[in-house]
């Protein structure tokens, strides 16, 4: 389960390890590369907005439960 009290970062690594995903696979397949999410994953950088709503989509999740952990993520 994701908390809304979880940084954005953590509610996106929280998000993808439900997910089954590796890393590799979310980048493949959202355009995003492996290293703009490892520094956005660390907390060093921000994420974006458009970046959010590409990974939710891939993820099968509303991006409003990761932007604003307005409630748990249900993977697909």
């Amino acid at each position: 389960m994701v908390s809304p009290t979880l940084r954005l970062a953590d509610r996106v690594t929280a998000a993808i390890r439900s997910s089954g995903f590796t890393l590799r696979e979310i980048s493949e397949a959202t355009g995003i590369s492996r290293a703009y999410l490892r520094k956005r994953l660390a907390g060093k950088r921000e994420f974006k907005g458009a970046d959010i709503v590409v990974i939710a989509d891939h993820l099968g999740i509303p991006a409003g439960s990761l932007a604003l952990g307005d409630r748990p993520p249900e993977v697909r």
